[in-house]
């Protein structure tokens, strides 16, 4: 039987969208599949979410550094796939504050496979719609090395 219900759903990207800012890379990771598929724009690989954990605490801190405040999730699509599986495509609204330029909001946009078939639902695929690195070097937040 599914544990497939709009509730689980929302609940779990509610957890997603607080876990963005999370310093604990396990709670993180705790929402994705031992391995799961990452692609985007430059191509996609599958990821052991050990090895995803371990690369967190650098990507939080390039972040920080570029002056991220607050990532929040706007707009979402759902799309029920069977009796397990939903097709989640989100747009998020990124707000930078960078020391010494101006402010930004930056949108993006990603797509999770996500598998609801337990109580412990995990993403199996993680889409990102734009390279996040080249838009933040695009608007010049890229952090300064130290």
């Amino acid at each position: 039987m599914s544990s497939f219900t709009q509730e689980a759903l929302d609940s779990f990207l509610s957890t997603f969208e607080r876990n963005t800012t999370s310093s604990d890379p396990a709670v993180v990771i705790a929402q994705f599949a031992e391995t799961f598929l990452a692609a985007g724009p430059a191509g996609s690989t599958l990821v052991p979410a050990a090895t995803f954990a371990q690369m967190l605490p650098s990507r939080r801190q390039y972040f920080e550094k570029a002056g991220l405040r607050a990532s929040q999730l706007i707009a979402r699509h759902d799309m029920q796939i069977g009796e397990r599986y939903v097709l989640v495509d989100t747009q998020w609204k990124m707000d930078f504050a960078p020391t010494d330029k101006p402010e930004i909001t930056l949108t993006v946009g990603s797509a999770f496979l996500i598998d609801m078939g337990s109580s412990d639902p995990k993403i199996l695929a993680y889409l990102t719609h734009q390279d996040i690195y080249q838009l933040i070097q695009e608007h010049n937040l890229s952090p300064q090395p130290s």
